[in-house]
């Protein structure tokens, strides 16, 4: 009794300062009539010492979904460590999990069950951390570890091997490079590393003696970085050229033996984009006019240095309209008036009236007359 009149007080107590007023709200027909007052017990039986029981009603089989519910309340969420183990069932762990107020690390490992790895571990494949064998490497049925491994593909390292399948390699490299860190040496093939390659981009893993030259195309393509990787039989002509084809950072992680201007010529015949790499280099203005004549817009990708007179001139030769693409300052009134004669009307726009002669004019109306619509009215 004593017992049963301190829980008394705590309920008052609580129901005042919790609750509020009115203490008890009105209930619908259908719902549950003891709602009202189980948030309250709930509150009680998870005040130590524990209490699975109040006044005779089982609150752990009765009042679960309240207690999810109180849960999901701020003032809540950060008490779920008060919660006694004996209140403590899968689905109300399960919602801890979802909503933040647990971390899968604090889970027991005895709670860790098969049901509740599959519904958490989209969520947090970290849960399947939670169920070690002896030797700390996790072990659980293939469909959750499958799910775990297509979130992060790295925890498959932490793996026990006895758990390893051909799916199950595949689907964790497929999501991360890092699958391959630490795999042991007989699930590591050439195919797979060309999977790495290929999908990440990523060198660091993959072993020389199986590193072949599609594996640095590949590894290049995607950055610059992976040069460090690249055996010293692979750094050949063709393959660096192959890489610049689709990224022409790689021309600032050439070999030295690469670093001619016949080597040049033949990256930027291949990726024109490499003229902005190489604009710390003494690059002849011959092969950048010979890059500009291939395509022009390529002036875009251009410094201040490499646009030399000789090359500005030249772009609004090719394409007059082309003179957009040059910077402003760039953009002089003997070049647009270049641009105007060759035939671009709207390059009138760009021009001022004291940059004009009456003799300029007619001959670009003779080009092309729609440059009147492009001059002032009282020109």
């Amino acid at each position: 009794m004593e017992k049963h009149a301190d829980a008394l007080l705590e309920f008052r107590v609580v129901s005042e300062l919790e609750l509020g007023a009115p203490t008890f709200r009105r209930t619908k027909r259908g719902e549950d009539q003891l709602a009202p007052v189980a948030e309250v017990f709930i509150k009680v039986a998870c005040a130590w010492p524990p209490e699975p029981q109040l006044f005779g009603v089982d609150l752990v089989g009765r009042f679960d979904g309240v207690l999810i519910e109180l849960l999901d309340r701020d003032q809540w969420r950060n008490n779920f460590h008060q919660v006694p183990e004996s209140h403590r069932t899968e689905a109300l762990i399960v919602h801890g999990i979802r909503i933040r107020a647990i971390s899968p690390s604090q889970v027991d490992p005895k709670d860790i069950t098969d049901s509740l790895m599959r519904q958490v571990v989209g969520l947090y494949p970290d849960i399947i951390l939670g169920r070690a064998n002896s030797n700390g490497f996790s072990i659980a049925p293939l469909d959750i570890l499958l799910s775990a491994c297509g979130i992060r593909g790295e925890l498959l390292s932490q793996i026990d091997e006895s758990c390893y399948t051909e799916a199950l390699i595949d689907t964790a490299i497929k999501r991360s490079p890092l699958a391959l860190k630490g795999l042991p040496a007989r699930f590591v093939t050439a195919e797979r590393c060309l999977s790495i390659a290929k999908l990440h981009g990523h060198l660091e893993y993959v072993p020389q003696s199986l590193m072949t030259a599609e594996m640095v195309i590949a590894g290049l393509s995607r950055s610059s970085k992976n040069d460090r990787f690249v055996p010293a039989e692979l750094r050949t002509e063709a393959v660096y050229l192959e890489a610049i084809r689709n990224n022409a950072d790689v021309v600032n992680a050439l070999p030295s033996e690469l670093k001619t201007l016949s080597f040049y010529r033949q990256a930027i015949a291949s990726n024109p984009k490499t003229l902005y790499e190489l604009r710390r280099e003494a690059i002849p203005e011959e092969m950048i006019i010979e890059a500009v004549d291939r395509n022009v817009t390529v002036v875009r990708n251009l410094s201040n240095s490499q646009l030399t007179p000789g090359v500005v001139e030249f772009v609004v030769e090719k394409r007059p309209e082309a003179l957009m693409l040059l910077p402003a300052e760039k953009r002089t009134p003997e070049l647009t008036i270049k641009a105007l004669l060759g035939g671009w009307a709207f390059a009138a726009l760009l021009l001022k009236r004291e940059n004009c002669s009456p003799e300029l004019l007619l001959d670009a109306v003779r080009q092309d007359y729609k440059c009147c619509h492009c001059c002032p009215r009282n020109w």
